[in-house]
């Protein structure tokens, strides 16, 4: 009997083996069709998943926006120890869409690991995005009433009136898309109200209906030239052909449209599509997948020639596109390109960038920062000739359906730069709540604000070559100006700023100012008294780190016996270099083994539990790994010290931090005890 039963296991298991492999294979025919929704049904149902099969089932739920889920499957994925570098990147980013910033970045350092500084740099949107984030009042967006549960997006200028591209009116024989779930798109037009809202909503023309999607469309500011997007004018049955956008163009007769002519760059091979005209109707600028580009997608522009007809398309090139997709390119009449790009640095998904097309201007790509940029694709701008006013388009959450319409208006120069800064004390540590004053060289106030919890301020200023002065201040003892200058080629300018704290100088002031009053008559000059007390500031911050130096090496020595471990917490958060803070307390170790000769030294690195395990491990190994540098550089023999990184294994204070992510029950300062470096003395 028993024989009996494992051979009916075996063929049991086998067959299920075959059921596992033929839903495998036909999850993976969807995938590799786009068909990501039905991809999904299958792969849901497995009762094992390969990793390769996590990996496209966290791609399809990243392509269909359910970015919970991407986040749940990339996890997953990296979870089995995969030793791809794009599934780091694919992680990080889709943290960033669900705006896990500080997770994201982690990842994204770790992506940068593996692949070197060179290739990510390349690749973009592998940086810091915490400026990004800060509403600097810039603008204000509005969801407009008249979006649907269907994709509303792309709006163009057309005479007083507004044309848009939606799903909603779609007809009724029309399928639907079989990758996302919608109706295929219309071309709409509405009247504009004062406020932006879009009313009156009708079809633009009858011309253009067609099988499948149609729209973004452009036109001549005269409004007697058209450009459009579809992927089917011709009634074509093949699938194939239908995937691929092309462009057309149309005259206007005096009743209606001309019919739709194609562009002579149209191809099966590859689509073209998200068109903008400049005014004069005589520069088309595209977005193609055409062989030589960069990336996924990148932006074309193309010319008509002194006969009326077009010439050869001509990629943008780097700087503004890069190794990834930019989308919905819209050239303003002042010569301002603005574009979506998930290639530059961003917020999450595709972000809205700007940047000048005059080649003597700078090439700088300018993200347009919250609230126009979101975790979700931000797109689609069109701005009014003023710059003051427009529509842009967003998958975020709070809208109505797929893709939604906003209405913008710019309170502030979209041109205007940006001046950032953070205020620190003499340790390095943000300060929170200090007034900045930004003045002109002429000691005009401009403008005022208070640093943040991170100690960091922002102001916008003109767009024109100006001098600057910022000032910090606690109080009228504690100040600390600099001087600055915007360029015409930089659009932030950063003004770091120390400040250091009463108690530290305090005494010095006191001294100074008494010899000066023994030197001076009773009636001194304000001006000299300011002198002297910023001369003893200045004073004072050496004095500060010198003495800071001193009572390290003086409290290490104290404690410098066999079997004592001494804990430093030197790092800040996912930080591995030595500043010049660090080194006071380094230096004491040195003075301590260099005093003592027969000592050796073991070095333990702790990393708190913020994040995933195994980064953190890394983390560990880095800022060990600096720290041994620095006392080799000393002369400390590599045989006294013996090193080891332990990542989050070993915490002071048990924080329960979910695995991968920054949740935890553990305050900041609990964190901070368990990221620490442990020195114990042994012979």
């Amino acid at each position: 009997m028993k024989k009996y039963i494992i051979l009916f296991l075996a063929v049991f298991l086998t067959l299920n083996l075959s059921a596992q492999d033929k839903k495998i294979q036909k999850g993976n025919e969807y995938y590799n069709g786009l068909q990501y929704s039905e991809a999904i049904e299958i792969y849901e149902t497995l009762d094992s998943l390969p990793e390769a099969t996590i990996r496209n089932l966290a791609d399809c739920y990243s392509q269909l926006g359910n970015r919970s889920k991407a986040v749940h499957y990339y996890a997953m994925l990296n979870k089995v120890n995969t030793k791809e570098s794009e599934d780091l990147y694919k992680y990080a980013m889709a943290l960033k869409a669900v705006e896990q910033y500080e997770d994201s970045e982690q990842w994204l350092a770790r992506y940068r690991d593996a692949v070197g500084d060179s290739i990510a740099n390349e690749r973009g949107n592998t940086g810091s995005i915490r400026q990004l984030v800060v509403d600097m009042e810039r603008y204000k967006i509005r969801l407009l009433e008249m979006n649907s549960k269907e994709q509303d997006f792309g709006t163009s200028y057309y005479k007083d009136q507004v044309v848009f591209t939606s799903s909603k009116k779609a007809p009724s024989m029309v399928k639907r898309s079989s990758n996302s779930g919608l109706s295929f798109t219309s071309i709409q037009v509405a009247n504009k109200q004062e406020d932006g809202e879009l009313t009156d909503i009708k079809e633009f023309s009858k011309k253009l209906g067609g099988k499948y999607n149609q729209g973004p469309v452009t036109f001549s500011k005269d409004g007697t030239y058209m450009v459009f997007a579809s992927n089917d004018l011709t009634g074509s049955d093949n699938e194939e052909d239908g995937n691929k956008i092309q462009l057309y163009f149309c005259d206007k007769t005096e009743k209606e449209w001309s019919e739709p002519q194609a562009f002579h760059f149209n191809s099966s091979q590859y689509s073209v599509g998200h068109p903008s005209l400049t005014g004069d109707g005589k520069t088309l600028y595209f977005v193609s997948n055409m062989t030589g580009g960069l990336g996924g997608t990148d932006l074309y522009k193309v010319s008509k020639q002194a006969d009326g007809k077009w010439g050869k398309p001509e990629n943008l090139g780097a700087p503004i596109n890069t190794k990834r997709n930019e989308v919905f390119p819209f050239i303003h009449s002042s010569g301002m390109l603005l574009f979506s790009s998930n290639g530059h640095q961003g917020l999450g998904g595709l972000d809205l960038f700007y940047t000048e097309t005059d080649e003597l201007k700078s090439k700088e790509i300018i993200n347009m920062g919250n609230p126009v940029n979101g975790p979700e694709d931000d797109f689609a701008i069109l701005l009014n000739n003023a710059l003051t006013k427009g529509y842009f388009s967003s998958n975020r959450a709070t809208g109505e359906g797929s893709d939604d319409i906003y209405a913008i208006d710019i309170i502030k120069d979209l041109r205007s730069k940006t001046i950032t800064g953070t205020v620190t004390n003499l340790g390095n540590e943000p300060l929170d709540k200090v007034k900045i004053m930004l003045m002109d060289n002429a000691q005009f106030k401009i403008d005022s604000a208070f640093t943040n919890a991170n100690g960091e301020f922002y102001f916008l200023v003109s767009a024109k070559e100006k001098e600057y002065v910022v000032t910090a201040s606690l109080n009228e003892e504690l100040k600390n100006s600099i001087g600055i200058k915007t360029t015409i080629n930089q659009n932030t300018v950063e003004a770091n700023l120390k400040l250091i704290e009463k108690e530290d100088i305090t005494e010095v002031i006191a001294e100074v100012v008494e010899k000066t009053n023994d030197r001076a008559d009773a009636e001194a000059k304000s001006e000299e008294i300011a002198d002297a007390k910023a001369e003893a500031i200045a004073d004072a911050e050496a004095k500060a780190i010198a003495d800071a130096k001193v009572k390290a090496i003086a409290d290490a020595d104290g404690e410098a016996e066999v079997g004592k471990t001494i804990i430093k917490y030197l790092f800040e958060v996912n930080k591995d270099e030595i500043t010049q803070i660090i080194e006071k307390d380094l230096d004491a170790m040195v003075a301590l083994l260099k005093a003592n000769p027969n000592y050796k030294m073991k070095v333990v690195s702790h990393a708190d539990c913020r994040g995933a395990a195994s980064y953190n491990l890394e983390l560990t190994e880095r800022r060990l790994k600096s720290v041994l540098d620095y006392l080799s550089a000393r002369k400390i023999s590599s045989d006294r010290i013996i090193g080891e990184a332990v990542g989050e294994t070993h915490p002071l204070i048990n924080c329960h931090c979910e695995s991968g992510t920054s949740v935890s029950s553990c305050s900041d300062e609990e964190h901070n005890k368990n990221r620490r470096m442990e020195f114990l003395i042994v012979e």
